[in-house]
């Protein structure tokens, strides 16, 4: 068989009217067992069915409105999501810009505390009380050395580096 151009056209619509008008028939079929099923085809052997009644589908003005919708949607998210991002992103720079500040306090603080410091020390004046006059007197000298005796063969040699008692 073969299909025209317009021919192929009208085949393909009423297929797809036929499918569409298929898919909108829904049946409930509650089993023996009471197990709730829908299907779009007939129900099974020892199953109750009944009819669901749908919604018409819709329209292609419908379609397009809806299509339309879901777009400014994303756009809306899109936007959303942006603005939250330049906001989170505003929020840790200022948060970086505390946090620089703070540093930079704390370095000033150091600073001035060790200014302080070093001019507390530069204003601590030596005072000099004057005392009693103590003469000098050089230290005296050492005694002479000792002359080593010659080491004893009747005591250890660890009792040599001794003297001996009298």
């Amino acid at each position: 068989m073969r299909v025209t151009r317009g021919g192929g056209r009208l085949l393909a619509g009423l297929c797809l009217a036929v499918m569409v008008g298929q898919a909108w028939a829904v049946n409930k079929c509650v089993g023996a067992d009471g197990r709730v099923t829908y299907t779009d085809g007939p129900c099974g052997a020892g199953s109750q069915g009944s009819k669901v009644d749908t919604l018409p589908p819709p329209s292609v003005q419908d379609q397009l409105e809806a299509r339309r919708r879901a777009e400014q949607m994303v756009q809306d998210v899109n936007r959303i999501e942006g603005r939250q991002a330049s906001e989170a992103a505003e929020r840790r720079r200022r948060q970086e810009i505390e946090q620089a500040a703070e540093a930079e306090q704390q370095r000033r603080a150091q600073r001035e505390a060790q200014r302080r410091a070093e001019q507390e020390q530069a204003e601590r004046v030596l005072v000099i009380r004057p005392g009693p006059l103590v003469p000098y007197h050089p230290r005296p000298a050492p005694p002479p050395p000792q002359p080593t005796r010659p080491a004893d063969p009747s005591r250890s040699s660890q009792m040599n580096a001794y003297p001996p008692f009298r």
